[in-house]
């Protein structure tokens, strides 16, 4: 193939569409029927207007899709009143899918309210080698993508898992009643298989790094209630009546490097080869963007959808091969399934996340603000031990939460985080390494101020009204089935399997706050608090016989000025409780008696006062 280098390569591919029906009871076959006749389905669409490839010398390559989406198509011709309006003002017929019709499987002939569209995505790939060694380099620019959402989501997303649910099970019967062969080779190790060093470097190490640029996308809710008022884009074009709320995501820049390990690494089958290891690195840039309350009938709709669906969901039967299937694996092939992974993957996945805003506004209905604030911050997974190993660390300079009147400059709650800084670690029992127990750790350290007017308490209330009070809760039961019956009949073991052990888990939170500082103003007439704590901590443990908490503090000062005004300093301020579920040898104590409940309390010097209109009502030292 080296005289391949001399070319160059160039395909292109216009009108790609694949549809997947969302019918369960649908075939292949085209409907009987006159020609001119044609059957609508739902389908979920694939389709790319130009796929265009370029390759020059055999290593410098260049891909180009125009117009790629995926498609909720309707069966029905009788579509939501907001699709009709749209395809009104577009001047496209209704929107409907026909397999017999090759225009249909054409996106752009599509006017629906339920897809993705990206109109652009460009890439270039580089292959570099070496004696030993292979470098891909991806890089990639992908234009703002349109995504469109109907609350009837829910019921297309829940038709494709049960059409892929379906295909699985069809397949899980065909596999069952395949005859298989009984005849096993020899398949036992053989120590002439190990490599040699210099057969172990001719195995080449690859290694692709990726650096991809995802531009602002676009989110449009539609509701088939169409607003009343008239709603703006960024950009200030005027929205199609049935968009509900409309917002912007920032633009995404995302790097990756993955080191692959070469498939023989000279080693016996009791050596275990180095994992491979995947590390992405990306950066959401910043944002701003504000959600009105015309976003909650889009959300009630796909609610009701959803609650919908699951009193419709019946439980599905379970394919044969999971019906007491025998297994009839040879002790040969069970030998080598004990035998320690040629290599796991070790996922490494960095985040970060610049200044950004989110605001929720109850206009119309009044002027009032929720806002979230973030500052600078980043998080970083780690997945090792093939997911037995999973850790979660992050860092953010500032988060601030606030509720306010949008006239007045002060908030009404306020609510800031600084320096917050947390690490969460899951830990799963390995067998083979002697580990029986699973555990969870949780570890959060930050500093915390906050404040709350009374004076200003029904801007809380509008706020509950508007947004709280209208945000609908499932409460459907799937299936219909009653919960937790009584007399529901427990699944009894089928004969000659082995019950399984119960794993035990831990779970470790550790919570310290380097300061605590809160102000609440109950009113001129009455009094405005202070609230400062120094070094507090939450611990807690909780394990499968017993559950430990305890609560620190270091130093409590507490100071109150008005009509009730008053002082109080707590200092080393500390209460631990420890709850047993079952009493066992070490739950007795030296008298001899079980303890099922420990509990104590204790305090540094307390001083208190508290005056009332300028007289003394209560004095503690």
């Amino acid at each position: 193939m080296i005289w391949f280098k001399d070319y160059a390569v160039a395909l292109s591919v216009s009108n790609v569409g694949v549809a997947f029906p969302l019918a369960l009871d649908s075939s292949i076959d085209p409907p009987l029927g006159k020609p001119h006749q044609h059957h609508a389905m739902s389908a979920f669409l694939f389709s790319v207007k130009t796929v265009e490839f370029e390759d020059k010398n055999m290593g410098n390559s260049q891909f180009v899709m125009k117009r790629f989406a995926f498609q909720f198509v309707d069966r029905s011709v009788a579509i939501s009143q907001s699709i009709v309006r749209i395809t009104k003002t577009h001047g496209h017929q209704l929107s409907r899918f026909r397999r017999t019709v090759p225009s249909d499987f054409a996106g752009d002939e599509h006017q629906t309210c339920n897809r993705l569209i990206y109109p652009d995505m460009t890439a270039q790939v580089r292959t570099e080698r070496s004696a030993n060694s292979r470098r891909i380099l991806v890089g990639a620019n992908i234009s703002g993508f349109v995504l469109d959402l109907e609350p009837s989501i829910a019921d297309h997303v829940a038709s494709l898992i049960d059409v892929y649910r379906s295909g699985k099970d069809r397949v899980d019967r065909i596999t069952v009643n395949v005859p298989r062969n009984t005849a096993i080779q020899d398949i036992r190790p053989s120590p002439r298989r190990v490599v040699s060093g210099s057969n172990e470097e001719a195995q080449s190490a690859s290694s692709t790094l990726l650096s991809m640029v995802f531009l602002s996308g676009k989110v449009r809710m539609h509701s088939s209630s169409p607003r009343t008022g008239t709603l703006y884009d960024i950009k200030g074009h005027t929205l199609p009546a049935s968009v509900v709320e409309s917002f912007n995501l920032p633009m995404l820049s995302v790097w990756g490097e993955y080191r692959a390990t070469p498939a023989s690494r000279g080693l016996t089958t009791d050596q275990a080869a180095d994992p491979s290891s995947l590390v992405l690195k990306s950066t959401i840039h910043s944002s701003e963007n504000t959600l009105r309350p015309t976003l909650l009938p889009f959300i009630t709709e796909l609610v009701a959808h959803i609650e919908r669906r699951m009193r419709k969901a019946t439980p599905s039967s379970s394919s044969l091969s999971n019906r007491g299937a025998i297994s009839t694996t040879p002790p040969e092939l069970n030998a080598l399934n004990d035998r320690p992974p040629v290599s796991s993957m070790h996922i490494t996945f960095a985040l970060r996340i610049d200044q950004s805003k989110l605001q929720l506004t109850c206009q119309p209905d009044v002027n009032v603000i929720a806002g979230v604030y973030w500052d600078s911050g980043g998080f970083l997974v780690n997945v090792s031990g093939s997911g037995r190993r999973i850790s979660f660390i992050g860092n953010v300079g500032g988060l601030t939460i606030g509720l306010k009147h949008g006239f007045l400059s002060e908030d009404c709650v306020r609510l800031d985080a600084r320096n917050l800084a947390f690490s969460a670690t899951l830990n799963g029992a390995d067998k083979s390494s002697g580990i029986d127990v699973s555990s969870m750790s949780v570890v959060v350290e930050t500093e915390v101020s906050g404040g709350l007017r009374f004076s200003r308490f029904q801007d809380v209330l509008c706020f509950k009204a508007v947004w709280l009070d209208r945000i609908p809760v499932l409460s459907a039961t799937p299936g219909g089935e009653p919960t937790d019956s009584p007399l529901k009949a427990k699944a009894l073991p089928m004969p000659g399997t082995v019950p399984s052990t119960k794993t035990d888990f831990t779970t470790a939170v550790l919570v310290h706050f380097r300061r605590i500082g809160l102000d609440v103003d109950l009113g001129q007439s009455i009094s405005s608090v202070r609230m400062d704590m120094l070094d507090v901590t939450f611990r807690s443990k909780i394990e499968e016989i017993r559950a430990e908490l305890s609560v620190s503090v270091g130093d409590l000062t507490m100071s109150a000025t008005g009509n009730i005004s008053g002082h109080a300093h707590i200092p080393d301020f500390s209460f631990n409780t420890m709850r047993r579920k079952a009493l066992t040898l070490d739950s007795i104590d030296r008298q001899g008696e079980p303890r099922m409940l420990d509990m104590s309390l204790k305090s540094g010097n307390l001083y208190m006062t508290l005056e009332s209109d300028y007289q003394k009502i209560l004095h503690l030292w």
